[in-house]
């Protein structure tokens, strides 16, 4: 049997870029099967399986109709699974940073509050001198500012689109935004994925300055510049709701 597997996020075009959609599948499986169901994994992803060819608007029927089940064990089964992965902000503990992973190391005898070690992959925080998380949610938006305002200006130069403003959101839901008026608001925690995840949602909101929806013509103009555009989506997706929940 042969089965095709389609990322939802290609069928329905997601208006805003979310790091968790409960009502939103994990995958679409389409197969030679004649009925249409939901699966619920332990980790928290929605799987719908059907027949080929199925309309999108029959899975959203059925999407809606088992709305209030959907949502309420996926938000059990995630909650779970974020409160596996929180951190304390401890000696010792690994911090999310450009994609990699950095190792808290506590030194009450440094003068500076924090200094990262970029040879040995350690973020060195003295305890001593205020609250070791807060230090570090300081740090991290610190170095959001700096490596985010460069990312835009190179970005906005190759796609010949100028913006008017540039904000740091700390939303829990949604990773960017282009107003009206063409500002791009940019969630700080985009800090703590790779480089290209960060440029890809920057493509993105760049876009629409010129695309204020999320046609094919959109689309498009992503692609043209980010080719990985669905992988790097994708990861957000996966990715975004644990980050969220720890780095809050």
């Amino acid at each position: 049997m042969r089965y095709v597997i389609l990322n939802l996020l290609q069928d329905l075009l997601i208006s805003t870029i979310m790091p968790q959609n409960l009502l939103e599948p994990t995958q679409i499986i389409y197969s030679s099967r004649r009925t249409l169901g939901l699966v619920i994994k332990p980790n928290g992803d929605l799987i719908v399986r059907c027949p080929k060819k199925l309309a999108v608007t029959k899975i959203n029927e059925l999407i809606s109709k088992k709305e209030d089940w959907i949502i309420k064990h996926r938000e059990r089964l995630l909650k779970n699974q974020a409160s596996e992965s929180k951190i304390s902000f401890t000696d010792g503990d690994l911090i999310d940073f450009k994609g990699k992973k950095l190792t808290l190391e506590f030194n009450q005898n440094q003068i500076k509050k924090v200094i990262q070690d970029p040879f040995s992959q350690r973020l060195i925080v003295n305890p001593l001198l205020g609250n070791p998380k807060e230090i570090i949610l300081k740090w991290l938006l610190k170095e959001a500012k700096t490596v985010f305002q460069e990312e835009m200006k190179y970005c906005s130069e190759v796609m010949n689109l100028k913006f008017t403003g540039l904000k740091f959101s700390s939303a829990k839901s949604r990773w960017g935004s282009c107003s009206g008026r063409n500002s791009i608001s940019l969630n700080w925690r985009l800090i703590l994925v790779p480089h290209e995840i960060l440029t890809y949602v920057i493509i993105h909101e760049l876009a629409h300055i010129k695309h204020k929806n999320h046609s094919k013509q959109f689309w498009d103009l992503v692609s043209k510049y980010d080719q990985n555009w669905k992988v790097n989506r994708k990861y957000l997706k996966h990715e975004g709701g644990r980050l969220i929940e720890v780095y809050s």
